[in-house]
């Protein structure tokens, strides 16, 4: 089997690397920022001049991509994204068109959940969920060895399950009460910020002044024996099982893999969660991390139409 390129496009960075399409893994990789503020051509230029360097030192038989946003999957275009200047882009058309290999794009909770069914954890399994906890929370479904794309290729949307159907915080979908809005790792972190006001004489706050605010904020102070941290933690699990419970009624996977910088918790993060999840929730940590997306990417080809 051939190697193939993964370009992974986030709103900070962009990830390439060349795999191994046998082995299943990385032969060489680079990473380049995201310019954002300097548009599409600009993120097209940096992520081509990356692209030949690595084919410079390797035979690539096709490009595979991964971005967030709305894909029109069949096209190959970035229709919007968020935090990427991307409008109606022809980002798979105009690599190939550059590098001269044929490319596939796909949302990047697509590809993260194509990772780990080919090369991760989820590897022989035929029915699995993925997660991919950042600043929002990306998803990825695939059912009887197939991905689950809906009609218009934009199926899997995870962080959009409604979790509180009482909530007037408008989520940027169009719906209001998203698995995304409390359980992100932006979200997490607001969480935090929040409790740090309400109890400024507490471990957390303290921690707070002395680490920053972030999504691990709450579990150092936890580990320090901080209550208000604890509640905080409880509250945040409890919702963020309703979601995962959720999936596994609906959609009965074999795995719920979880990927994240949150995840780097560890134990922490799977034992709190785990005491709110059905018996028959099977989670686990992705062992391919941040990188479950690019391998998604490179090998998105390889997965049944």
């Amino acid at each position: 089997m051939a190697n193939y390129l993964g370009i992974d496009i986030g709103g900070t960075k962009v990830k390439l690397g060349v795999v191994d399409g046998n082995k299943k893994e990385i032969i060489e990789e680079m990473s380049v920022v995201t310019r954002t503020s300097d548009g599409t051509e600009a993120i097209l230029d940096d992520i081509t001049a990356a692209a030949k360097q690595l084919m410079l030192r390797n035979d690539v038989e096709r490009i595979g991509i991964g971005s967030a946003g709305r894909i029109d999957r069949r096209n190959g275009i970035v229709i919007t994204a968020g935090n990427l200047p991307f409008r109606n882009a022809p980002v798979a058309e105009e690599l190939s068109r550059r590098l001269g290999k044929p490319a596939m794009l796909d949302n990047d909770g697509n590809c993260a959940v194509i990772g780990e069914y080919l090369a991760g954890i989820a590897v022989g399994r035929k029915d699995v969920v993925m997660l991919v906890v950042g600043t929002g929370i990306g998803g990825g479904v695939i059912c009887g060895g197939r991905l689950l794309t809906g009609r218009n290729g934009r199926a899997g949307e995870l962080g959009h399950t409604v979790i509180d159907i009482h909530s007037q915080t408008p989520c940027p979908c169009g719906l209001r009460g998203c698995f995304e809005q409390y359980c992100s790792a932006k979200a997490l972190t607001a969480r935090t910020k929040a409790e740090c006001g309400l109890h400024p004489e507490s471990i957390l706050a303290h921690t707070a002044g002395r680490i920053g605010i972030d999504g691990s904020t709450a579990f150092r102070a936890a580990d320090a024996g901080c209550p208000v941290a604890e509640s905080l933690l409880e509250e945040y699990f409890t919702d963020f099982a309703l979601a995962v419970n959720s999936y596994v009624k609906i959609f009965m996977p074999e795995l719920v893999v979880i990927a994240g910088g949150i995840t780097n918790e560890g134990d922490g993060f799977l034992s709190r969660l785990g005491k709110h999840l059905l018996p028959e929730a099977d989670v686990r940590i992705s062992p391919l991390k941040s990188y479950c997306g690019l391998f998604g990417a490179a090998l998105q080809h390889l997965m049944p139409q």
